[in-house]
């Protein structure tokens, strides 16, 4: 699995309803499906920011990236750390050349700057 699934900077969408949320595949990984979570949490005086999206794809060789959107939230993101979650279904090249191609769950989370 690739070391840090989340690029370190997410950008936050236009009116700060949503992320767009992406990161490395290792080489070889075709992603079945996947879902995406982004949290910021609220400063006191807001309320904590959530989006989620689910998706297949397709996605460039190597990288996959989901809009993840409030799903009816008050609390927009804002500039600064938020937690990145996922879980995807992966088409996992096999460990030895010409070996079968393995499906594997994987999840994983990590934190992220909004910016």
């Amino acid at each position: 699995m690739a070391a840090g699934n989340f690029d370190p900077q997410l950008n936050i969408l236009p009116g700060g309803r949503g992320v767009t949320a992406k990161g490395p595949l290792d080489p070889g990984d075709t992603v079945r499906e996947m879902c995406v979570w982004v949290f910021q949490r609220g400063t006191g005086a807001t309320d904590d920011a959530a989006a989620v999206n689910m998706g297949s794809g397709p996605f460039p060789a190597g990288r996959w990236q989901l809009e993840v959107n409030s799903p009816g939230g008050k609390a927009t993101f804002v500039p600064g750390p938020a937690v990145g979650y996922a879980i995807a279904l992966i088409d996992a090249a096999g460990a030895d050349v010409g070996a079968p191609r393995t499906d594997e769950a994987r999840m994983w989370s990590q934190p992220v700057e909004l910016v």
